[in-house]
C-alpha cells in the first residue's frame, strides 16, 4: 500500500473544474479530508482532486429540510447549532458513537463517509434511517436516496462528486432513535441501530430500521418495517419485531463479538428503541 504513483495534486475552486479533472484523467480521485485515501490508497492513485475549497462546506436550514455540504466535517456537525436539538440532534449522537478522535473529526467529511460507505458507520446508519438524499454533481446534478446509492456499486464506480445531502423534516409526528452497545463508552460500537418512525394519529405511517456493525454494509430490517406499517405500537408488536431481528440478521465474523451475541443485541436494541418511542407517546 502507499501512494507510490501519485504525481498530481489539484485544489479546484469550482465543482465544474473538479469534475473535469476526474473525467479527463484516469487514476484521479476526489478527497474531502483524505482520512482514508492518503493512508490506505494504493498505486492506482495518480492524482488527487482536493475538494476542500470547492464551496461545498456548509450547513443550511431551510423551511422543510437541512442541507449539509459534502466537505462539511464531523466536527462542524458536532458544533453546529443546527444539530444541537430535535429533529437533527441524532446526528451528534451517531458521530460521537463512532469513537473517533477530535483530530480525525476535524478533517473527516460527510462526502468521504458516504463515498467509503462502511457498514460500521453509525453516522451513515442515522442518515439512511432518516432517508437522506445525496446530491451528485457530474451525473446531470442527479439526486438519489442514500440507501439506494450505498447499494448501487455500478453508480458508485462512475465519475461524479457527492456535493451534499438533504434531510427532509416530515409533517407528521416523528421520532429518531439511536441506540448502540459498546464494551467501553468511548470506543466504536459493537453494534448500533438507527430507527426513524413517523405517526399519523396513533398508527405508524412510515419507519426505517438500519443497523451498523453487523456486516460489511449497513443492514436494513425491511421485514420489520413492513410488520410495523399501519399498526399501533404496543408491547406485543415490539416483542414481535425484536424477535424478527434476532431471527433475520446474519452478523459477519467480528473478533469483538460472536454472531449469536450480535443477533441477541440486535433484538435488544430494537426493543429499546421502540419502547422509548412508545414511552415518549405516553402509551403504557
Amino acid at each position: 500500500m502507499g501512494l507510490t504513483k501519485l504525481s498530481d495534486y489539484y485544489r479546484p475552486k469550482k465543482l465544474t473544474e473538479a469534475i473535469r479533472l476526474l473525467k479527463e484523467n484516469d487514476g484521479y480521485f476526489p478527497i474531502g479530508g483524505g482520512t482514508w485515501l492518503i493512508p490506505y490508497g494504493g498505486s492506482e492513485v495518480r492524482g488527487i482532486v482536493d475538494l476542500s475549497e470547492a464551496g461545498i462546506r456548509e450547513i443550511r436550514l431551510e423551511e422543510t429540510l437541512m442541507y449539509i455540504g459534502a466537505s462539511t466535517t464531523m466536527n462542524d456537525l458536532l458544533t453546529a447549532p443546527e444539530t444541537s436539538s430535535h429533529p437533527y440532534g441524532f446526528i451528534r449522537e451517531t458521530i460521537n458513537s463512532e469513537g473517533s478522535t477530535r483530530l480525525i473529526d476535524s478533517v473527516s467529511t460527510v462526502g468521504g463517509k458516504i463515498a467509503l460507505g462502511r457498514g460500521d458507520s453509525s453516522f451513515l446508519a442515522g442518515l439512511a434511517a432518516i432517508d437522506a438524499t445525496i446530491i451528485l454533481f457530474g451525473k446531470m446534478s442527479e439526486d438519489i436516496k442514500l440507501w439506494d446509492y450505498l447499494n448501487n456499486s455500478e453508480l458508485r464506480n462512475e465519475n461524479h462528486i457527492i456535493s451534499g445531502i438533504e434531510i427532509s423534516t416530515p409533517e407528521n409526528i416523528h421520532s429518531v432513535i439511536f441506540e448502540s452497545i459498546s464494551y467501553i463508552r468511548s470506543s466504536p460500537p459493537l453494534i448500533s441501530l438507527a430507527l426513524y418512525l413517523t405517526l399519523s394519529g396513533n398508527s405508524i405511517d412510515s419507519v426505517r430500521i438500519v443497523f451498523s456493525s453487523i456486516e460489511e454494509k449497513l443492514v436494513r430490517l425491511e421485514e420489520g418495517e413492513t410488520m410495523l406499517i399501519g399498526k399501533e405500537l404496543d408491547d406485543e408488536l415490539i416483542k414481535k419485531v425484536s424477535a424478527l431481528a434476532v431471527k433475520i440478521v446474519e452478523p459477519s465474523y467480528d473478533p469483538k463479538g460472536s454472531a449469536e451475541y450480535k443477533k441477541a443485541m440486535a433484538g435488544l436494541l430494537i426493543e429499546r428503541a421502540l419502547t422509548k418511542i412508545n414511552s415518549n407517546r405516553g402509551v403504557s
